[in-house]
């Protein structure tokens, strides 16, 4: 039983890679481009470019891609645009304190 336990767990780990990996290559390569959204219609130049300074966005992907995978691991999760809020909800029930 334990080791079946156990070995499940294990198998969950490179389907968990996976999962993550698949979610940021998709956003990054097919998804639309966040600095051109949040600016809006009439943002300038200058406007998209300073949001995706500070959004990251000017960095390689691989510097994404390891911000993204610490930022997992560490459960900052950031702000939803929307709302201004995602990680309080969802780390009052896992009892992790957010960022």
């Amino acid at each position: 039983m334990w080791a079946y336990l156990i070995r499940r767990l294990w198998q969950m780990v490179p389907t968990l890679i996976g999962v993550v990996l698949l979610v940021f290559l998709l956003f990054k390569f097919f998804g639309a481009d966040p600095a051109v959204i949040l600016g809006g219609l009439n943002a300038t130049q200058d406007q998209v470019a300073a949001i995706r300074t500070q959004l990251g966005l000017d960095r390689p992907w691989w510097v994404q891609l390891g911000i993204y995978l610490k930022e997992i691991v560490t459960f900052n999760w950031g702000r939803s645009w929307a709302t201004n809020e995602v990680g309080e909800p969802i780390c009052s029930r896992l009892g992790c304190r957010p960022r």
